[in-house]
């Protein structure tokens, strides 16, 4: 066989592959098809077949960042939780069960038939914001509106105020 074949595995702190000027810094063998890089004598990227791995990171250094702006990006928040920076701040976390903000969350107005805050199996179904009330809308059509002013039925003499299990206290 022909092409370049390296007898030592390497380790991140004297990688395989590396630069004479900056011994620490390179490629190295980390296990059966895996290859990491060394970036300051510590594992900085590792890949395999099915995977790429980089270090946790933080808010103030995402492990996954950009070139031109490298305060905000991707970190890991803890075991099983993905974060997401922007400006070296945690604004939001991600996990199986729950995403959490520590900003406002905002979306566009929506309408009726397209709320801004819908449900997966019912994306016509939700609330949405039209001039300065907030809007119930089931099956695309507006139910109810929330205002200054308190909830009020969409459409006048439509709607019952509960049912004999379930009904208001008073009117």
């Amino acid at each position: 066989s022909s092409g370049l074949r390296l007898g030592m595995n390497g380790t991140a702190g004297t990688p395989s592959i590396s630069w004479i000027a900056d011994p620490d810094t390179g490629l190295f063998k980390t296990g059966n098809g895996l290859m990491s890089l060394a970036c300051d004598g510590t594992e900085c990227l590792r890949t395999s077949s099915a995977a790429l791995q980089t270090v946790a990171g933080s808010a103030g250094s995402p492990s996954i960042a950009f070139l031109t702006n490298i305060n905000s990006g991707l970190f890991s928040a803890g075991t099983g939780i993905l974060g997401i920076a922007a400006g070296a701040t945690e604004c939001m976390r991600m996990t199986s069960t729950e995403i959490t903000t520590a900003l406002p969350l905002r979306a566009p107005n929506g309408s009726a038939s397209a709320p801004s805050y819908s449900f997966t199996s019912g994306t016509n179904s939700g609330f949405y914001f039209s001039g300065t009330t907030v809007e119930l809308a089931t099956i695309g059509t507006t139910r109810f509106q929330f205002n200054n002013n308190g909830i009020r039925a969409y459409a006048n003499n439509t709607y019952d105020l509960g049912d004999s299990s379930m009904k208001w206290r008073s009117v």
